[in-house]
């Protein structure tokens, strides 16, 4: 667990250096312009610019997300059995009781959304309460609970704005450095003669390479940043599926859970908002075969990879041999 929170740290911090990055690439080709602006003074602007984000995604609503999977507070009166299982669970785990909401949808999964655990709220779709056992549905609120906790939901937001605003302002920088160029060509060409073809020559030599740099950079920092963003999500799914693990002692569970989920997912359903897949505890759209670069840029670790953690905690926690649980699932 603790190198699950060290990990995300550093993916954070290198998500505020490539602002800074950005910002001093942004004051150097702006400096051409006008001297009053500099590298160091855009640079403090972009680290602005991230704060902000951090202070955005504290102050962003859920009511959106609520009203367009058509959820609906429970109670203990009202959905005892799902409501009492979520009560257990932040009893043993220490935490507040989070609001508990059912979703109206025709896939089964489950989310949490929240800033900090006392404002926090897990959602469950009615066809996963159908198709799960008391301890496997003990075992998902577990991992929602755990989001809740260590205050996943606030991460993954901050790291998905970041991403964007390092996306799109990269393009601008991109087509700044694109329209630098051109003013320095037509600037050198309009004086004419051989001294204006040897001026732009030096100065094509100078700036040229400079600026080819700033464009390469345009499109290494969103793919970067994308990646990053992507590492974030899994990197929370792995630590919330080992906390929901410890929490109920009962990883096998888990492991049944997710594979229930995603071969529920995996038929037909109507998920067409692919920006909140992050948000499922598994994805979405179900099974499907990966790539390489699917795996870089998914949302979520494979369940395979996940069931193997998860097995290998049940040996921790529960001594049991899973050697042949491992040879099954390989069939």
């Amino acid at each position: 667990m603790e190198s699950w929170r060290v990990s995300t740290a550093l993916i954070m911090i290198v998500m505020f250096v490539m602002f800074v990055i950005e910002g001093l690439l942004f004051g150097y080709f702006l400096g051409m312009l006008s001297p009053a602006i500099t590298p160091l003074n855009c640079a403090v602007v972009t680290s602005c610019i991230a704060a902000l984000v951090v202070v955005y995604c504290h102050m962003m609503p859920v009511d959106p997300v609520l009203r367009h999977y058509n959820a609906t507070e429970v109670t203990q009166d009202t959905s005892p059995r799902i409501y009492g299982i979520v009560e257990g669970l932040a009893h043993k785990a220490g935490a507040p009781m989070p609001k508990v909401y059912v979703c109206d949808v025709d896939f089964p999964n489950a989310f949490a959304l929240g800033k900090t655990p006392d404002k926090a709220l897990v959602a469950v779709t009615a066809p996963l309460m159908d198709m799960l056992d008391d301890d496997e549905l003990e075992a998902v609120m577990g991992h929602e609970l755990s989001h809740v906790i260590h205050r996943d939901t606030f991460v993954n937001g901050v790291a998905r704005i970041c991403a964007r605003i390092l996306t799109t302002s990269a393009i601008v920088m991109g087509i700044t450095s694109y329209a630098l160029t051109m003013v320095l060509g037509s600037g050198s060409s309009s004086k004419g003669g051989n001294g204006g073809g040897i001026l732009f020559l030096l100065m094509a030599a100078i700036f040229i390479p400079i600026i080819l740099l700033g464009l390469v950079l345009c499109l290494m920092l969103p793919a970067a940043s994308a990646i990053l963003k992507f590492g974030v999500s899994r990197n929370r799914e792995y630590g919330a599926d080992e906390s929901s693990a410890r929490m109920t002692g009962k990883p096998m569970a888990l492991v049944s859970a997710l594979l229930r989920m995603e071969n529920g997912c995996s038929k037909r359903n109507r998920f067409k908002r692919s920006t909140d897949a992050h948000l499922w505890i598994t994805n979405p759209l179900g099974r499907k075969k990966r790539k390489l670069i699917d795996s870089i840029l998914s949302t979520h670790p494979t369940t395979e990879s996940r069931v193997e953690r998860l097995l290998k905690l049940e040996e921790e926690i529960n001594g049991t041999d899973v050697s042949e649980y491992r040879r099954l699932l390989r069939q």
